[in-house]
């Protein structure tokens, strides 16, 4: 009697954890396709309600670090995608994301920038609890 009481609460607390995860909930909106053109895939991010890094006040300028360290030293690059977090100087780049639970999701994307080439070929959600490559600025 004791064990299956101890395995119906693990059950219902594993129920309980993938139905009220805010990880599951929300990737169950992104609907990203490997492929994907990359502008097509942030619009549905964002319409699932996942945020980005928002740009300072007046955007980038020529000066900011983020400029030459994510951006190939370019502003427009910067303004264009706030959420840029890295980039291989091969094509691939990752884009990170963020939903109001704290969890995180990281784009890979492949293609030049500021082209309709740009598409997805890889993501990662990041639960709240686990380390994040850098945190959101808000």
């Amino acid at each position: 009697m004791k064990i299956l009481f101890r395995e119906t609460f693990t059950l219902l607390n594993l129920l309980f954890w993938v139905f009220s995860s805010s990880a599951f909930a929300d990737i169950l909106d992104i609907r990203l396709r490997k492929d994907m053109p990359y502008s097509q895939g942030k619009k549905l991010l964002v319409g699932a309600g996942w945020q980005y890094n928002s740009l300072p006040a007046y955007g980038y300028s020529e000066t900011d670090p983020k400029v030459n360290s994510d951006c190939f030293g370019s502003v427009e690059i910067c303004n264009s995608y706030p959420e840029i977090d890295a980039c291989s100087g091969q094509g691939y780049c990752k884009m990170l994301f963020y939903d109001h639970f704290g969890n995180s999701l990281s784009v890979t994307t492949y293609g030049p920038l500021m082209s309709p080439e740009l598409h997805v070929i890889g993501w990662r959600l990041y639960q709240a609890s686990e380390k994040c490559v850098r945190a959101p600025i808000w």
